[in-house]
């Protein structure tokens, strides 16, 4: 937790969520305007999700730290957790360590009634970025300053991270993505993943670099 002194100050007393509130990720337009979510998944033969709005997500605390899951396990509902408080120019400083895999993220300008905002990307899967920007409802816009992958054992489990490479990407980095990061992060600083635990959590304090 930052002091006082350095010039933050905790959202997040450690202990509950007060301050803070859940609510369902419920999908709309791609872009101001345009075909809904829902609309681009029945053209295209995709389940949606059975009426999301309720369905929030399972936000809870536990040793010190807020945990976030799917209302159950592989269910698809995901959710936000949002401070009642709101911020104009910020300093966000946290810690975070998905379990792998998972695509969150960290919405920092979001429409209070809608999806519409920019997140900060914590996209912790095969070709997945960290650190990048996305813009959901907003035509998807993405700057993103590298990608990443797995680092498996002799058993194919995750215990590491390295970069993607274009070779074998499932969605490799285009020019345009890394251009739209005036300052991009280096990859060594954010490829770190916990040795894989059982099921999907990855809890080690043991972490390795990015290659």
């Amino acid at each position: 937790m930052m002091l006082q002194e350095d010039g933050f100050r905790p959202l997040f007393d450690g202990k509950t969520l007060q301050g803070w509130r859940a609510i369902p990720r419920v999908y709309g337009a791609i872009y101001p305007g345009g075909p809904t979510v829902a609309e681009i998944w029945a053209q295209r033969g995709i389940p949606a999700p059975v009426e999301p709005e309720k369905h929030a997500a399972h936000w809870f605390v536990e040793d010190g730290y807020i945990v976030g899951e799917q209302e159950f396990a592989g269910s698809g509902y995901g959710g936000y957790l949002i401070t009642e408080e709101t911020f104009g120019d910020f300093e966000l400083v946290l810690e975070a360590r998905p379990d792998w895999p998972a695509d969150t993220g960290i919405m920092v300008r979001r429409q209070r009634d809608s999806w519409e905002g920019f997140q900060i990307l914590l996209d912790h899967r095969e070709s997945g970025g960290i650190a990048g920007f996305f813009g959901n409802g907003l035509a998807s816009f993405m700057a993103a300053p590298f990608k990443i992958k797995a680092l498996r054992n002799e058993a194919g489990e995750p215990i590491g991270l390295q970069a993607d490479t274009p070779e074998d990407s499932h969605e490799p980095l285009q020019p345009e993505q890394l251009a739209a990061c005036p300052m991009p992060p280096m990859c060594r600083n954010f490829c770190k993943h916990g040795n894989g635990a059982s099921g999907t959590k990855c809890a080690s304090a043991l972490w390795v670099p990015c290659r």
